[in-house]
C-alpha cells in the first residue's frame, strides 16, 4: 500500500486502529494530526483525495473519527448502522456557530 491510495473506509479504519485523528484545516478542509510521526504516503494521499467525504463524516460526528474515544464513548449513540459521537457533534456545531458569528 505504499504508492496506492486507500479507500475512505480503509483510511478511517487505519486512523482508528492507530489512534490518530483528523483536524479541520482552513486550506484543505481536513488533515491528519501527526505530531511528528511518519504516516504512510497512501494514507496521506487518501486523506487528501477524500477530504470532502472525511470532512462530512467529521461534521456528522462519526464515532470512528472521534479524537478521544476513551473519553467520549459514553456519548456515542447508534443512528441506523453507524455510531455517532454526540460530544464531537456538539463541538462541531458550536464551532460552526462561532465561525458564522465572526464572519458577520
Amino acid at each position: 500500500m505504499t504508492n496506492r491510495v486507500m479507500s475512505t473506509e480503509q483510511s478511517i479504519e487505519y486512523i482508528r486502529r492507530h489512534n490518530l485523528f483528523l483536524h479541520y484545516d482552513d486550506r484543505v478542509q481536513v488533515e491528519i494530526w501527526t505530531v511528528g510521526k511518519q504516516m504512510p504516503l497512501s494514507l496521506r494521499r487518501s486523506v487528501f483525495k477524500n477530504r470532502a467525504v472525511l470532512h462530512e463524516h467529521m461534521r456528522e460526528g462519526d464515532a470512528r473519527l472521534c479524537p478521544a474515544p476513551r473519553l467520549h464513548w459514553h456519548s456515542w449513540r447508534r443512528i441506523g448502522h453507524n455510531f455517532v459521537c454526540t460530544l464531537c457533534r456538539q463541538l462541531d456545531k458550536s464551532m460552526t456557530v462561532e465561525e458564522q458569528a465572526i464572519a458577520s
